[in-house]
């Protein structure tokens, strides 16, 4: 049985880029200190904003010192007992996942302009799909061919952490100039 990690990979890589292109976004509304809150709302958006911050860093070493280290460690050693780890590592990331999509939920109308909340949403559902894509596969990646699409999946994987560890320095800074220009 041949088994593909293409199409989880393709959803990681898709991923990667929407929150690449958030990132940016935050980076240039920052730079041109254009107003991206609605006023009335800005504390509770603010607290939010904190909130999906605090669990985006938390997702980002979860995967760095968790997950990432048991799929190498797979690919180094791949025995019954190796993949099973790596499959309850994605099982504590999917939770962080979609505790994320969560807050991110919470922030609409709050903090996000459309585009940039449905983009967001976008990412971690795609993610969390592609998971869920890997955890589906019953029978560890064992062949030449599978040992291969599973790296390269994993290569996919840390472009889109590297996108997360981006999307959380701007969203740091963001915040940070919120917070002084509140209170200013």
């Amino acid at each position: 049985m041949q088994i593909d990690f293409t199409g989880a990979a393709e959803l990681i890589d898709s991923a990667a880029r929407i929150i690449k292109t958030f990132t940016e976004g935050l980076r240039d509304a920052l730079k041109a200190s254009i107003e991206t809150v609605d006023l009335v709302s800005a504390r509770t958006a603010q607290n939010r904003l904190r909130e999906v911050h605090r669990r985006a860093l938390f997702l980002v070493n979860r995967q760095g010192l968790m997950l990432m280290p048991s799929a190498e460690k797979y690919t180094q050693i791949p025995t019954a007992e190796n993949w099973r780890a790596v499959r309850e590592e994605i099982v504590g990331t999917l939770k962080e996942v979609e505790a994320l999509s969560g807050d991110l939920m919470a922030l609409r109308g709050d903090f996000l302009l459309e585009e940039t909340y449905l983009g967001l949403l976008e990412a971690m559902t795609k993610r969390e799909h592609a998971l869920r894509e890997v955890l589906e596969i019953s029978e560890p990646p064992t062949t030449p061919n599978e040992m291969g699409a599973f790296r390269e999946f994993l290569k996919s994987y840390v472009v889109l952490v590297r996108e997360l560890q981006h999307m959380n320095i701007s969203l740091g800074g963001y915040i940070r100039a919120r917070e002084g220009g509140a209170k200013g």
